[in-house]
């Protein structure tokens, strides 16, 4: 029954009218809710992490709450009030289904996993997908020469600014599922329900809270920099050694991880924010990137609703200052984001919480899909050079 397509099977062969949230990318666990009710960011505000710490559990989840942040308004999030998930350990290639029946709105038998699970899936080739920009390169170089323009005039230091992409070809849904069986990133998601779905392949770790000793550690993991990968190995560690080195990329790391230290401050034990990295290698299947790391206690009364105003959305998908550029991103992308750059999450009853940034994503509206990608835009930046590592990231949903 374990095989390495179990995630496919399990997506493809999900009952239609059943919503699917499946959290897990190429780490040791892959975790689905099997009954679960969907709830409102509202019903989630004042939920407090629990005082009764669970100190060690090889299993991150077993039921609470999982889901999407919208980046435009976290009113419009989809979340779900777990009480019983499939676990996958992918280490030890064991199914394991975690938590209790409950007064579920929706839920899924072991005996129904199992049925998804034992027939063989007809082989398939991966088909190509197309993408369709929504604005021309020269419309993008022209934005942000617009961009610089404001940075140099002083409204703001950084600005993420996305190009949006339609995405085409002859099954764009099972070519999206194709690519999130065989090239998960860090903190991959698949999500739907109703006429959406959502698969994110994003390898960014946005926030992660789990408990040591007598408090809650939260940390965050800012991503900055991009260059592509090389199939000769000597042309990617130069490539990789570039960018550790980059002055501008390493500019544009620090000025995200200042403001996300700074996000933090609200919420954490006074004097316990640390930064525990400027900036390491993080390497993916197409793209190096740099990461950083941001680590404090957190306050022992916080709320859910008070740790996603505090740190929503995250700092390296917006700028610096945060709430300007947020309004400087929707009058240049002339749009609203809704799930693109927002989050995904879950929140173990016991206490642990595990979130990713929405990018490398595809959000589909019925049989319409759309693709973004972005890149962060300083003072130094040179358009062109912006333009081609967008291009690079686009390489997870069209490359063969």
């Amino acid at each position: 029954m374990f095989s390495p397509e179990v995630l496919k099977k399990l997506v493809a062969r999900w009952p239609d009218k059943t919503p699917l949230c499946l959290f897990g990318g190429n780490e040791r666990f892959s975790i689905l809710p099997v009954a679960f009710t969907r709830v409102s960011f509202r019903d989630c505000y004042n939920c407090h992490f629990s005082r009764d710490l669970v100190l060690s559990d090889a299993i991150p989840f077993q039921s609470g709450l999982m889901g999407l942040l919208n980046y435009t308004d976290p009113n419009q999030s989809y979340i779900l009030q777990v009480s019983k998930s499939l676990v996958i350990d992918w280490q030890n290639k064991e199914l394991l289904f975690v938590g209790a029946y409950h007064h579920d709105e929706f839920h899924i038998s072991e005996a129904d996993i199992s049925t998804m699970l034992a027939a063989p899936l007809a082989e398939t080739k991966i088909q190509s997908i197309t993408l369709q920009p929504r604005i021309t390169d020269e419309e993008y170089l022209v934005a942000a020469e617009k961009v610089l323009e404001e940075i140099r005039n002083g409204r703001f230091y950084q600005l993420n600014l996305l190009r949006y992409f339609g995405l085409q070809g002859e099954d764009v849904r099972a070519s999206c599922l194709d690519k999130f069986n065989q090239r998960q990133a860090q903190m991959s998601m698949w999500v739907q329900w109703e006429n959406t779905t959502v698969a994110s392949f994003s390898p960014e770790r946005f926030v992660r809270i789990h408990p040591e000793h007598r408090h809650y550690v939260i940390d965050t993991f800012p991503v900055k920099g991009t260059t592509a990968r090389h199939a000769d190995k000597g042309e990617d560690v130069r490539a990789s050694q570039e960018l550790l080195a980059s002055p501008k990329d390493r500019a544009e790391l620090a000025m995200i991880i200042d403001l996300m230290r700074n996000d933090f401050y609200d919420i954490s034990k006074k004097q316990s924010i640390q930064v525990k990295d400027q900036g390491s290698l993080l390497s993916n299947a197409h793209i190096h990137h740099l990461q950083g790391h941001i680590q404090a206690q957190l306050r022992d009364d916080v709320s859910f609703g008070e740790l996603v105003t505090a740190v929503f959305p995250a700092g390296s998908i917006t700028g610096a200052p945060k709430k300007e550029v947020m309004k400087a991103i929707k009058e240049y992308e002339g749009r609203d984001r809704e799930f693109f750059m927002g989050a995904a999450f879950y929140w173990d009853a016991r206490g642990f919480f595990d979130s990713s940034v929405l990018i490398r994503t595809a959000v589909a509206k019925g049989e319409e899909w759309e693709f973004a990608a972005g890149s962060g835009l300083v003072i130094k930046s040179d358009p062109q050079k912006e333009c081609e590592e967008i291009k690079f990231k686009c390489e997870v949903i069209i490359k063969s």
